[in-house]
């Protein structure tokens, strides 16, 4: 019975499904004084159509209507409760943090990536847009906004 259960096993192996692409955020904050920015990053198709949001550095609530592209994108298309999952502290100044976000499905071409970011009573940061591919292979934003270095990779 053994034999016959490790030989199904072999057999069906090569047939296993590849886990989810996974985005890996690696992100260092400028140094700055107050309120630390917030950001999020989220993907829509090239039309400009919602698809979903990846993950937001701040975990108050009552501050997301102030991410205005992401807040007007995503409205009426995302409950809270799928919010909950990609939510994380705000990265305070000059600190480094890594995010480990899987990306089942989102990986493919008419897609495109984004990334807001906003300070109260500060920079507003929201025309970046990054197209994504099934062969994407990340990007770094350096000295951008109030990222001095935000580097994107993808686990496959």
């Amino acid at each position: 019975m053994r034999s016959l259960l490790a030989l199904a096993f072999c057999l069906c192996e090569p047939f296993a499904l590849a886990a989810d692409p996974v985005l890996v955020f690696d992100l260092t904050m400028v140094e700055g004084s107050g309120d630390a920015p917030m950001i999020v990053a989220w993907v829509e198709k090239t039309d400009g159509t919602f698809v979903r949001s990846l993950h937001m550095f701040n975990k108050d609530k009552k501050y997301y209507k102030e991410m205005l592209t992401w807040a007007s994108s995503r409205e009426g298309r995302e409950t809270e409760k799928e919010l909950d999952a990609v939510v994380g502290p705000t990265p305070a100044w000059g600190s480094h943090q890594v995010v480990r976000v899987p990306v089942p499905g989102i990986l493919e071409e008419g897609m495109v990536l984004r990334i807001e970011q906003r300070k109260d009573k500060g920079g507003h940061y929201k025309k970046r847009k990054l197209p994504l591919s099934p062969d994407w292979p990340g990007a770094t934003l350096t000295k951008e906004g109030y990222l001095a270095n935000l580097m994107i990779t993808v686990e496959r």
